[in-house]
């Protein structure tokens, strides 16, 4: 289920239910194995109405 869009490190911390740190270190290391790959950049608004743009992650499909 986690896998089927990608995801930012917010989204991830609060499903996987761990600090953001533990999670950017993951992605770090997924990454390294080719696990996962970066997937282009968000753009959400807080409630104040400033823009954060966040790197989205997903799963590297693999080929037969």
């Amino acid at each position: 289920q986690l896998c089927r869009r990608s995801q930012s490190v917010p989204e991830l911390s609060a499903v996987l239910k761990m600090d953001d740190m533990t999670v950017r270190f993951a992605l770090r290391r997924l990454i390294q194995i080719e696990a996962i790959e970066e997937d282009g950049k968000e753009v959400t608004y807080d409630r104040t109405n400033r823009k954060h743009l966040r790197q989205v992650y997903a799963v590297v499909e693999v080929s037969e």
